[in-house]
């Protein structure tokens, strides 16, 4: 009886993502117009300010600083755009619970919370991405076991009211026992998400034609798009990115909530007492 008490408590991955997906469906316009706002609308603006700054600045430049600056610009472009990133997660975690509880918010409402907990949620989002890089710089290995063990510290950090660096805690605790299949579940939304990429890349190819890009003397040159061809492929990317940032947002919730309720018994109602 005592090995079967003190036997770790796995989640069900059919389970998170039925729930994943089962809070999408009715919140669908406001987590789509969340991730729209705070993820697709500001990745267009840099992509564009991209094709038309970055082929520019490394005209002027040799091959190998041209390389260097194009890697300080992505990592600088990376930066700025985890902070409307995180206040998404913010914003879509108060839905997701909230709907786990059976109830229903409002686009305002979600907003309103990841803009409260937007600062903690930035730095929380600093520390992952140079923690990360630091990882990646030493091993590859360890940077995955890290983003496993990470995989809750968003949710966490607003639904409990946690700092950061307790946020990470929480985290690597509630995904004890569990890693390997958060890992799996991470490999299933690659898998969605590489999935959504064709489908919504072949139809934007079948609109416009495939670009050819003009790698000759700057292999940063921007693809030979005509003007209508390029807003279109342009908004296909953001459809794609707001589909993207929407899933990952609520299937980290969605983990979240099914990490509690298996390894302590947490209800909707505890957890969806914090937006009260």
């Amino acid at each position: 009886m005592t090995d079967i008490m003190a036997r770790p408590r796995r989640i069900d991955i059919g389970e998170v993502m039925n729930r994943t997906f089962g809070a999408i469906g009715p919140n669908f316009v406001n987590f789509f117009l969340l991730s729209m706002i705070l993820a697709a609308i500001p990745s267009m603006i840099i992509s564009v300010g991209i094709y038309v700054l970055l082929p520019a600045l490394t005209d002027a430049m040799e091959y190998e600083a041209a390389i260097f600056a194009f890697l300080g610009i992505t990592m600088i472009l990376a930066l700025l755009l985890m902070v409307p990133g995180y206040v998404l997660i913010g914003a879509v975690t108060h839905g997701s619970i909230v709907h786990f509880n059976g109830g229903r918010t409002t686009f305002g409402e979600c907003l309103s919370s990841g803009l409260k907990y937007s600062l903690a949620l930035i730095g929380l989002g600093f520390a992952t991405f140079f923690g990360l890089i630091l990882w990646y710089l030493l091993l590859f290995i360890p940077a995955i076991l890290a983003m496993v063990r990470w995989a809750v510290a968003g949710p966490s950090l607003v639904v409990e009211k946690r700092g950061v660096w307790e946020a990470f805690k929480r985290s690597n605790e509630l995904t004890r026992d569990n890693r390997w299949r958060v890992f799996v579940l991470g490999l299933l939304y690659f898998a969605i998400s590489s999935l959504i990429s064709f489908s919504i890349s072949f139809v934007g190819i079948m609109l416009v034609g495939l670009p050819t890009a003009a790698t000759t003397e700057n292999p940063f040159a921007t693809p030979d798009f005509s003007t209508a061809a390029a807003w279109v492929m342009q908004g296909v990317q953001v459809i794609y990115t707001s589909l993207n940032a929407m899933i990952l947002a609520v299937g980290q919730t969605a983990l979240y909530y099914e990490l509690c309720r298996v390894k302590e018994g947490t209800t909707s109602e505890e957890l969806a007492k914090v937006f009260d």
